[in-house]
């Protein structure tokens, strides 16, 4: 059995039907190079297949792309930063220990003097 659908992201609703699992037989759509989205796309399945759960899967079908895996890089990079912004934190903390603990050797100091 073949269908048509239109306005589809064919790969990412070849997935979203693989997860349900539909198993195509054969999917065809004429998208461009470099395009996304396939202003017709053909769908061949089995006889049995349940098609209520197919046409569920293309009715509830978002055909936006879903946003490229990050590289091991990518993690490596974001991972970078919430080290160096952790550091940050305390650096700062540090100094304001530090700060603290000045102003209370001052006041040790003073209270020696003579008291203030």
């Amino acid at each position: 059995m073949q269908i048509q659908i239109n306005n589809v992201n064919p790969n990412k609703l070849y997935e979203e039907l693989v997860e349900l699992g539909i198993n195509p037989i054969l999917l065809q759509d004429d998208r461009g190079q470099g395009e996304l989205i396939a202003q017709n796309t053909w769908i061949t399945f089995d006889e049995d297949v349940d098609m209520d759960l197919v046409q569920q899967i293309i009715d509830d079908h978002d055909p936006t792309p879903l946003p490229p895996t990050p590289t091991e890089i990518d993690i490596l990079g974001q991972q970078n930063v919430e080290k160096e912004l952790q550091l940050m934190d305390i650096k700062l903390t540090n100094d304001m220990l530090g700060q603290n603990l000045v102003s209370m050797e001052l006041r040790i100091m003073q209270l020696e003097m003579g008291g203030m």
